[in-house]
């Protein structure tokens, strides 16, 4: 796997990677953590794989109040208990539009 994600990070500079994963909520004792599903604790003791990444965007799905239709977003900061995280000032808000061709545009604009 770490030669993968590796292999991903060493793209050509023209070339936007997005890698998706699932995730997993983890009660660590003092609270919960969602955090990128791996193959286990071996994987886990070795490499944290949002580590390798500077842009860490989770999905969060939500009722509208209105409509009581769902809502897909994406979070940009962590709130406590995911690991999501990007570079202060790459995203208007901590949620995003579930819109990935906006946010490659966002993090294009942030970087040039």
């Amino acid at each position: 796997m770490f030669n993968i994600l590796n292999a991903a990070r060493q793209a050509r500079a023209d070339l936007n990677v997005v890698c998706i994963f699932h995730d997993e909520v983890e009660d660590m004792g003092n609270g919960k953590k969602r955090k990128i599903r791996t193959i286990g604790k071996m994987l886990d003791s070795a490499i944290t794989v949002e580590g390798l990444f500077t842009i860490v965007l989770f999905s969060d799905v939500s009722i509208n109040g209105i409509n009581k239709e769902p809502e897909y977003k994406f979070l940009t900061q962590t709130d406590g208990v995911n690991t999501a995280k990007a570079p202060k000032g790459m995203f208007p808000s901590t949620t995003l539009d579930n819109d990935l061709g906006a946010i490659i545009k966002h993090i294009e604009d942030y970087y040039n």
